[in-house]
Order: structure tokens, then sequence, then C-alpha cells
């Protein structure tokens, strides 16, 4: 496995507990930690897309 692919499952791993907290925070009706945490969410999933990409014209 090489390091860019441990990269990527870390970051979907981050994306995944981040998406969770912020499913979290809306159902308790804290609205501002929740769209806090979906926009960190959608940050993140945008780092791994070009990472991801990236990864495929190296190969």
């Amino acid at each position: 496995m090489k390091s860019t692919d441990k990269i990527l499952d870390s970051i979907w791993s981050v994306i995944l507990v981040d998406v969770m907290i912020a499913l979290a925070l809306f159902s308790q009706g804290r609205t501002a930690g929740g769209v806090i945490f979906t926009v960190g969410a959608a940050m993140i999933a945008l780092i791994a897309a070009v990472l991801g990409r990236k990864r495929q014209k190296n190969c």
C-alpha cells in the first residue's frame, strides 16, 4: 500500500467522523455547529479528491 493510499484512507475516516458529529449536532438542534462540521467535511473531501486525482495521474 502506497503512502498516498494510507493518507486517503485516513482522510476518508476523518470525513466519516466529521459527518457523524455534524449529524449529532443537527439532531440536537445545534445548527451552527452542524453547519461548521458539514463545511469542514466538504473541504476535507475536496482535498481527498485532489489527492486521488493526483494519484491516478501518477499511475
